[in-house]
Formats: structure tokens, C-alpha cells, sequence
């Protein structure tokens, strides 16, 4: 791996960066890495490119650096994203290695994973450069040297991670119409439930105040009765003869 003390030489005679495309003179070298700074942000379903941009939760974004490539053949490099990024709950999903060889600009895919908002500006240090060389001359890659962000790239990419923007409504709408598939079966159960039970509530509540009405003209006939033995029970008293009221008196010798 590449120190600063070689880093410095590499860079100023054009081995990383485009010289004509990168400010070397903006480039920050760190003891073993360079570090990568943001150009241009790319909103997914959007056509302008932002210099700064608040990422959401959920959000994601493609920056586009600063860094022109334009790497030897005997030079790779692996890009990773800065400590600050992760402690954010940042993730970047790509670029990973780099060939050597390689020229050209590099996108890198960041997913806002955390429950906060991310502040990103323009000149923002987001990726370290790790350089190696190669223990051997190589061909060098020998694909194509993109110069701006590929726009099949920004329709293929949705606005929220894994595209849960539209995923989630399609979700929620399959599961709705399964449950109410369930509901209806449901409903109309409780209401067979409810018809059936509705004639035999009724018969039981009829029955129940039809024994009512025939107990209290029960007790009503035999409060009849009882008062009409009262009556003859008087009766009978008052035709008893009553004792007199003569004392006999014994003879006195």
C-alpha cells in the first residue's frame, strides 16, 4: 500500500488523477489514503444534480466526485467509505476495488440507515483512497471511461433504499385485500350468528315473561283465597255463644 511520501509523487505526475479534470492542489493526502470529496449529488427520479442535500432516513443518493481517475497500469486502488459516515448510520454500497488502468469519474451509492437526517455538501470528504501497486505490469482495464452519471444508473435506483417507496404501498395493498377477503367471510359468519340467535332469544325472553304473567296470577288468586278464609274465619267467630257472665254463688252455712 502507497504511503504519503509516495502518494505525493504519484499524484503530481498524473498517475491517480486527471490533472487536467482533479486540482491536485484541492486533494488532501492522508498518511497511507487520499481522501474523495463530493461534486455533484444525484437525487433518484430527479433531473438536477444538488451541491448540497439533507438525507432522509430510508433516503438514498448517488454523489459524484471530484476526483477525476486516471490510474496507471501498475496502480488499483479500494475505496472505502470515511468514519464519519458510518458512525451516521451511512452506508455505502459500491465502489469497492478499483483496476488499474481505470480513468475516469467514480459514482458511489450512499443509503441513509439510521432514524436521523444527514447533512451533504459540495467539497464534503465522503470515501478514503486506499493505492497499491500491482506486483507486475497489467494491460490495465479496458472498459469504457465514463464521464458522467450514467442516466439508466439514476432510473434504476429508487428514492428510498430497495425501492420501499413503491414496494411498501403494493404490500399493504396485497395484504388488505387478502384480509378482506377474511373479513367479509367474517362479517357474514357474525351475522348468520347473530340471525340464528336473534329467533331463539326471542322465544326464550317470550317463554320467560309468559311464565311471569301466569306466576303472578298465581300468587294474585291464592292472596284471593287466603283473604276469603280471613273473612269466613271472622264470621265463624262472631256466631260462637259467649260464656256468662253469672257467677253461681255457693251457700254460705
Amino acid at each position: 500500500m502507497l504511503a504519503e511520501k509516495q502518494l505525493k509523487p504519484e499524484l503530481q505526475s498524473g498517475k491517480i488523477f486527471n490533472l487536467t479534470e482533479t486540482n491536485i492542489n484541492n486533494v488532501k493526502i492522508q498518511p497511507s489514503s487520499i481522501d474523495l470529496t463530493v461534486k455533484f449529488i444525484h437525487i433518484p427520479g430527479k433531473k438536477n444534480t444538488k451541491k448540497s442535500h439533507t438525507i432522509e432516513p430510508g433516503e438514498t443518493v448517488i454523489l459524484e466526485l471530484n476526483e477525476v481517475f486516471s490510474l496507471s497500469n501498475e496502480i488499483s486502488g479500494i475505496v472505502f467509505p470515511k468514519n464519519t459516515l458510518s458512525k451516521n448510520g451511512i452506508i455505502m454500497t459500491n465502489p469497492g476495488h478499483v483496476d488499474p488502468g481505470y480513468k475516469g469519474i467514480l459514482t458511489l451509492y450512499l443509503v441513509n440507515m439510521s432514524k436521523e437526517n444527514f447533512n451533504l455538501r459540495e467539497k464534503d470528504a465522503v470515501a478514503r483512497l486506499l493505492l497499491f501497486k500491482t506486483s507486475s505490469p497489467t494491460n490495465g482495464y479496458q472498459g469504457p471511461s465514463p464521464i458522467q452519471v450514467d442516466q439508466s444508473q439514476l432510473e434504476r435506483m429508487g428514492k428510498d433504499f430497495a425501492g420501499l417507496d413503491t414496494r411498501i404501498p403494493v404490500a399493504i395493498g396485497k395484504v388488505l385485500s387478502k384480509w378482506s377477503v377474511g373479513l367479509f367471510v367474517l362479517v357474514a359468519l357474525m351475522l348468520s350468528i347473530v340471525g340464528l340467535a336473534v329467533p331463539v332469544a326471542f322465544t326464550i325472553t317470550s317463554s320467560y315473561l309468559d311464565n311471569t304473567k301466569d306466576l303472578k296470577q298465581n300468587i294474585k288468586d291464592q292472596e284471593q283465597k287466603i283473604e276469603k278464609l280471613n273473612k269466613e274465619i271472622i264470621i265463624l267467630n262472631s256466631r260462637e255463644p259467649k260464656p256468662s257472665a253469672t257467677i253461681s254463688k255457693k251457700a254460705v252455712n
